[in-house]
């Protein structure tokens, strides 16, 4: 658990993406929730410390995103189109939040006995561009900046000059591409670095400023760019799927090391697919 300025805390050592939460004067607002529910339990009772939980920020609808909302009080804001794909099945791991105990089965298996009676906990405040969230003292923003979904959300704390950035930024390891939209996580990227901030804390990978932008830029132009190259020598998309790896370049973490070659298909076949025009 790192403090990254006071009262604003991100856990970047486990499973899944990076939650975190703002402690306001009016209580507890989390920034996704951890998918393990073994963690999550402990954060119940960690958060206790720091007042009632008021808000849950869902910054998109992927598993590791929500699968622990439950655990939690608080009203779950998010874009309206994660609360439309809430229950949508993984296209990669197959994690759907209605089998989430089976999911957590194989993911989490110490968290297994939490799940008795899992209901998912959907979002109940839903906004489409834009929404501006007040906790006592603590300005919160919410802005929807499609790129590695189409609904992703970042989370701007302008007075701490601080943004949750989720899934736009993957620090120092692949990317998940499976439904990307690839010019236009370029162009919130180029939002990103047009805001007046300092700290951008990623849902993946460790804490970093704006420097690290133009690092994200060159990744996903690289793929971009090798993808679009096996279309202009008219390569189908199982034969671009079999020529390119991005594997060995782009470091992924210890638990996805077994589906790594999957996340890379699904990468291709989606980059693939939206480059040559097709949704």
């Amino acid at each position: 658990m790192q403090e990254i300025v006071p009262g604003v805390f991100v856990e970047t050592g486990i499973p899944g993406c990076n939650p975190g939460f703002v402690v306001t004067s009016e209580g507890v607002v989390l920034i996704d929730t951890p998918e393990p529910p073994s963690v999550a339990v402990q954060w119940v009772e960690m958060l206790k410390a720091h007042g009632p939980v008021v808000y849950i920020i869902n910054t998109e609808h992927h598993i590791d995103h929500i699968l622990c909302n439950p655990f939690f009080e608080g009203e779950v804001i998010a874009h309206e189109k994660t609360r439309e794909f809430f229950h949508e099945l993984s296209p990669i791991s197959g994690g759907q939040i209605d089998n989430a105990p089976d999911f957590v089965a194989k993911a989490d298996p110490d968290g297994l006995p939490y799940m008795e009676g899992y209901v998912p906990k959907e979002p109940s405040i839903t906004f489409s561009d834009r929404m501006t969230l007040f906790s006592g003292d603590e300005e919160i923003r919410l802005r929807n900046l499609p790129s590695h979904v189409v609904n992703s959300t970042i989370v701007h704390l302008p007075r701490r000059r601080l943004v949750f950035t989720s899934d736009l930024i993957f620090n120092n390891f692949m990317p998940w591409l499976h439904q990307c939209l690839p010019q236009r996580w370029l162009d919130s990227l180029d939002a990103l670095e047009a805001m007046d901030v300092d700290i951008l804390v990623p849902s993946h990978g460790e804490v970093c400023d704006k420097s690290y932008l133009p690092v994200m830029k060159a990744t996903l132009n690289e793929i971009f760019d090798t993808v679009r190259e096996t279309i202009r020598k008219g390569m189908s998309r199982d034969e671009a799927v079999e020529t390119i790896t991005f594997i060995d370049q782009l470091p992924i973490p210890t638990e996805y090391t077994t589906i790594a070659p999957i996340v890379q298909r699904k990468n291709i076949e989606r980059v693939y697919d939206q480059l040559k025009g097709k949704s």
